[in-house]
């Protein structure tokens, strides 16, 4: 496992690490158990691991190619049970590829799934079902990844305005990326980032 020879390294070093897109329950396990015997390692996953599972792959859509590949439903909900308790933070595993990319066939297709303009409508939909729990997704996209960059306070903010009652169609016309795999591309969404404003005094 490349985790626990990763963790061998660190222990005989005590250089800090950071681990991004853990996708197993067995990877989640490792790191909680590194951090419990005061190893300076941390770890984020991917939102695309929170909300799917291998299910997905059954129609060898290329959309789904994900590297790390997509897991159980025992790990998706074990990954879920870390970020809840604050062992892992949370990436967008934002991946944009071009439309080519992704219609080769599933084995030979670029992979990858860009998530920007869909990751709050996902993560919204896994608070609303009651598996993320709200200051916990808040505090693993935001106040986590600062504190694992190091990143101290400044008297300056960053300001996102979240509607969670509003649905949007996801096209071409609502979306920045112009990425060809774009998460529920097509269909509605609940769930709309209306503005961010960066540097707030």
């Amino acid at each position: 496992h490349e985790i626990a020879s990763d963790l061998l390294l660190i222990e005989a070093t005590g250089v800090p690490a950071h681990f991004g897109r853990i996708s197993s329950a067995r990877g989640l396990e490792l790191i909680e158990h590194a951090q419990q015997r005061g190893l300076p390692v941390t770890a984020d996953v991917a939102l695309t691991h929170l909300a799917l599972t291998e299910h997905q792959l059954l129609g060898f859509d290329s959309m789904f190619h994900l590297i790390p590949p997509l897991r159980t439903q025992t790990d998706r909900k074990a990954l879920l049970d870390g970020v809840n308790r604050g062992v892992l933070a949370i990436s967008t595993g934002h991946e944009p590829q071009d439309i080519a990319s992704k219609n080769a066939p599933f084995a030979e297709a670029k992979p990858g799934m860009a998530i920007y303009d869909t990751h709050f409508a996902l993560a919204l939909d896994l608070i609303q079902r009651g598996e993320l729990e709200p200051l916990a997704w808040a505090k693993s996209f935001s106040l986590m990844p600062k504190q694992i960059l190091g990143l101290t306070a400044t008297s300056n903010a960053d300001f996102t305005l979240l509607q969670p009652q509003n649905s949007w169609q996801v096209d071409k016309r609502s979306c920045l990326s112009t990425a060809g795999n774009i998460a529920g591309f097509g269909h509605p969404q609940l769930g709309v980032v209306r503005l961010r404003i960066k540097g707030l005094a």
